[in-house]
Parts: C-alpha cells; structure tokens; sequence
C-alpha cells in the first residue's frame, strides 16, 4: 500500500469525527428502516442497510404507482387495503440479502399487478 492510500485509510477509519458521522448516519438509515415496517437483526453491515433501505424504496414506488396507499398498508395495519403492498415482514431465520430479495420481488409482483 502506497503512502497516500495508508494515509487516506487511516483518515476514513481513525478519524473519530468520521466515525461519528458514520454512526449517525447508520442510526438514521435504522431509523427510517424500522419507521417504515422493516425488520432489523442489528448485525447488517453498512451495506446490507444501504442496500435494504433500497429495497423499501423500490417497493413503496412499486405500491403508490399501482394507486397503492403507504398510510394504509402497513405492516401494523390490521385491515390492509391490499395485503399485496404491504412490505413483507422478515422471518426469524431470514438473512438480510434474502430479505432484500424478497422485498424486491415484491416490489416487481406489485408493479406488475398495476
């Protein structure tokens, strides 16, 4: 490893302001996750979040282009209008990029339901 790239490493994963910042974000991606009905182990990397806060963006697209409503079809909701686009809830023994696979799934059988 060259001097810079050491330098530029070390900056990124010592740096304790960036850490913090880091953090904060990560708590806020969990946040938002868990806000919208996503089911969180507490052990998802940084990308596995990322990649899940996709996943739910692409599904509740998929659900308000198909007339869908985000405010009724919700995973706490008892009467979903359409049980369809209500975000699949995470099985216990679920991992994260199976989870996310089946969010998008979801997404394309309700984008397809349209």
């Amino acid at each position: 490893m060259t001097a810079p790239d050491r330098n530029l490493r070390e900056t990124n994963v010592d740096n304790p302001l960036r850490s913090e910042e880091r953090q904060r974000v990560r708590d806020e991606v969990t946040a938002r996750l868990r806000h919208r009905g996503a089911t969180l182990e507490g052990s998802e990397s940084d990308e596995e979040l990322l990649a899940l806060a996709n996943a739910v963006d692409a599904f509740e697209r998929a659900v308000m282009q198909s007339g869908g409503d985000l405010m009724v079809d919700t995973p706490e909701s008892s009467q979903p209008d359409n049980p369809e686009q209500v975000l699949p809830q995470r099985r216990a023994d679920e991992s994260t990029d199976a989870y996310i696979r089946r969010i998008h799934d979801a997404a394309d059988r309700v984008g397809k339901s349209r």
